[in-house]
């Protein structure tokens, strides 16, 4: 199992409802993550609804592929060349940031201006995160329009602060093999869920 998997499924997940396609710009970044004291530096990168991050995990890098135009997520492990798939929301196209159009609605997200984040004029946002019955605490997005996606984030509760951020922003043309999966690597026996069992467990990606 990979560590703190269901947060960043959740995080994927979230991330995907709110990167939007309506800029229709391809580009890559460098992010870094901070949770609990701990860093990870990785790579993103962003090609209309497909998505990839390379992420350092224990000295070795960890690599998931988001294709919601085929319902699928996919991690490689790069030491065994394995890989898990987990089906996710389809979508063939992305919708902009509606956290303005929602503030307006909701009075637990409020608009706190703009603000540049790593060159890009944002938006920012405050997300409550409580219920009736919990404090749960609060999330800061900063939304950048011509990205069409958030570049910034942080989550504040009770274990802390969890915080994602885009740097070294570079708006590029990107190969379509960057999202796919490479030759050679194999559906790992037991994954969640594998598409054809009969035919794909333990053969290889060709």
């Amino acid at each position: 199992m990979i560590p703190r998997f269901t947060r960043f499924l959740c995080s994927l997940i979230l991330m995907i409802a709110i990167c939007g396609a309506a800029c229709a710009v391809e580009f890559s970044a460098d992010v870094v993550e901070k949770s609990g004291g701990a860093t990870a530096t990785g790579k993103f990168f962003q090609q209309g609804v497909k998505i990839r991050q390379d992420m350092a995990r224990r000295n070795a890098i960890q690599t998931k592929l988001s294709r919601p135009d085929k319902g699928m997520l996919w991690i490689m492990d790069t030491v065994s060349k394995q890989y898990d798939e987990y089906p996710i929301p389809k979508l063939d196209k992305l919708e902009a940031p509606k956290w303005g159009l929602l503030s307006k609605r909701d009075p637990n997200i409020k608009h706190l201006g703009t603000e540049k984040i790593n060159g890009y004029l944002c938006d920012k946002y405050r997300i409550s995160l409580d219920t009736k019955k919990k404090k749960l605490g609060y999330a800061l997005r900063w939304v950048s329009a011509k990205l069409g996606c958030e570049i910034k984030t942080e989550q504040y509760s009770a274990d802390g602060l969890h915080s994602t951020e885009f740097k070294n922003i570079k708006e590029r043309k990107l190969p379509g093999s960057t999202f796919e999966l490479p030759a050679g690597y194999t559906l790992r026996k037991g994954s969640p869920m594998p598409s054809k069992p009969s035919e794909r467990l333990g053969k290889k990606h060709s």
